[in-house]
């Protein structure tokens, strides 16, 4: 359960490239909280001049970063997309956890 844990802290470590983040925030804006792989990728090809490939790749790093989960349902592949909120919580979360061990005189109280 500790590696599983750490794993998780260490994915919310590097933060997004501006591409992905960017890519991320469109699909978002755009379609809220789940939509189709094609069109997501169809999006990302109009919208950011990159190749098919390279928006499966940017698709791929969202996934391994957690931003989005892909699950096939139905015969299609849908993307559910995790609310900034939640994402940017994470983010915080690690940071303060980060922090504090690395810094031990500026320990304070949880903020969380």
């Amino acid at each position: 359960m500790v590696e599983n844990n750490t794993r998780l802290n260490n994915v919310y470590n590097r933060w997004p490239k501006k591409r992905e983040f960017l890519a991320y925030y469109m699909l978002y804006k755009k379609y809220g909280n789940a939509c189709n792989i094609g069109d997501a990728v169809n999006d990302l090809t109009r919208e950011f001049k990159l190749t098919k490939r390279a928006s499966i790749n940017v698709l791929k790093r969202l996934k391994s970063m957690r931003f989005i989960s892909i699950e096939a349902c139905r015969g299609e592949v849908r993307i559910t997309i995790k609310p900034l909120d939640e994402i940017l919580d994470k983010y915080l979360e690690n940071y303060v956890k980060k922090r504090s061990t690395r810094c031990p005189h500026s320990r304070s109280p949880q903020l969380l």
